[in-house]
């Protein structure tokens, strides 16, 4: 997860991940680097402008879950979350759900992808209207993104 601060500058902005293996390959001068959960920020409430979630929604399979992670976004956030998700919609997810197909074998698959319908109604229970959503290459890749206006 990616959050952008009020300066609007890009050194000024927080780099958060779970791992911290995954913090140790950022590369970026300025940035803040915080080791957190995003379903539990260490940050005051409406500490970002902008807060941008990548690779994260589609290894949470439960709503419950989702929910979790997506109210803590726009808790942080002051005006606006992107984020992206797996679009259960696309043809990879199709080929996943009817083949078995692109599962590594002996490995147990801990992505999932969800139906924006399903998405959308849990963005909104957490206090956020979304704005829109672009596919990266829709028939090609399961990854889609949002845009989402933080209300109140």
């Amino acid at each position: 997860m990616t959050a952008v601060g009020t300066g609007g500058v890009l050194p000024n902005w927080t780099g958060v991940d779970v791992s911290h293996e995954m913090l140790t390959q950022v590369n970026a001068e300025g940035a803040a680097l915080v080791r957190a959960s995003a379903d539990a920020l260490p940050f005051p409430d409406r500490s970002f402008d902008l807060v941008l979630c990548c690779r994260l929604l589609h290894h949470l399979p439960e709503a419950g879950q989702r929910r979790a992670v997506l109210a803590e976004l726009a808790r942080v956030g002051q005006r606006y979350v992107i984020a992206s998700y797996w679009d259960a919609s696309s043809y990879q997810a199709w080929r996943r759900r009817t083949k078995g197909v692109l599962r590594r074998k002996g490995r147990a698959e801990t992505r999932r992808a969800v139906e924006w319908d399903v998405l959308c109604g849990e963005i909104e229970e957490c206090g956020m209207r979304v704005l829109g959503r672009a596919h990266s290459l829709r028939f090609v890749s399961q990854q889609a993104f949002f845009v989402a206006e933080i209300l109140g």
